[in-house]
């Protein structure tokens, strides 16, 4: 008996259109003063961990595998919307960068002198944040902060420094 598999490009695509007349109704907007939702497409200062690299999903078994996601900041520029903090962004993915590097260094120094695979050593354990002290001086009508942080399996969230605080 063979048994035949859905075509995964056509069943994504069907989920796809699903999310999308679907996720309106699951977003919720701060509001302040009667700013939120924005009425129209304008400049924004966007700033935060979250805004690149959007979580869409935990570690270990909270993660979701996608073809794509789109992130906060690629979502606002899909709408129309004009990010005037690019140097801002561009200098906090290289702080990230160079934070992970570290971290995964130190991980792998770990696992070779307790004589353990470095997997095993790094599991539940997420890098910290960077500590950043960039100036928030965008321009625009409005200023968005994604505040991010990755959690999980064995890696929850805590109320240390390079955490939520």
């Amino acid at each position: 008996m063979k048994i035949s598999t859905p075509d995964i490009q056509v069943y994504e695509e069907q989920h796809i259109k699903q999310l999308r007349a679907i996720a309106p109704e699951c977003m919720v907007l701060l509001k302040k003063n009667g700013d939120f939702p924005l009425s129209a497409p304008c400049e924004i200062a966007l700033y935060g961990s979250g805004a690149r690299r959007t979580i869409k999903g935990g570690t270990g078994s909270g993660d979701v595998n996608v073809r794509h996601f789109v992130s906060v900041e690629e979502g606002l520029k899909n709408a129309g919307f004009v990010i005037t903090t690019e140097d801002w962004l561009n200098c906090y993915d290289a702080a990230k960068e160079s934070v992970q590097a570290g971290f995964w260094k130190h991980i792998q120094e770990e696992a070779r002198a307790a004589g353990k695979p470095a997997f095993l050593v790094g599991m539940g354990k997420t890098p910290p944040e960077p500590s950043c002290h960039f100036p928030l001086n965008g321009a625009g009508e409005v200023c968005v902060y994604v505040l991010a942080r990755n959690s999980g399996e064995g890696a929850d969230r805590t109320d240390a420094s390079g955490d939520y605080l």
